[in-house]
């Protein structure tokens, strides 16, 4: 039994909706690779921020061990608190 026997529809009418249903599943694709690969990066971003700041939480920590970076970083958060009051 031929494609769209019955229904008058032609062969023409037949393979140009193909052609769109084929270009709209191209552009979903597209879109959805697209969204996948926005989300991967900011996962990964998200990622190296936590793994810096563990990075940042191990310096304080080996610094308070020290006394003396740790007082150095104090004073650098307490600059950094005065600057954005100011603002």
């Amino acid at each position: 039994m031929p494609l769209g026997s019955g229904l008058n529809i032609s062969r023409a009418s037949v393979e140009r909706s193909s052609v769109r249903l084929r270009k709209l599943l191209e552009m979903s694709l597209l879109w959805a690779a697209q969204r996948a690969l926005q989300w991967q990066q900011r996962h990964d971003n998200s990622l190296g921020v936590r793994g810096r700041s563990r990075q940042w939480h191990g310096n304080l920590e080996r610094s308070r061990k020290d006394g003396t970076i740790a007082a150095a970083s104090r004073v650098a958060r307490g600059a950094r608190g005065r600057r954005t009051a100011t603002q």
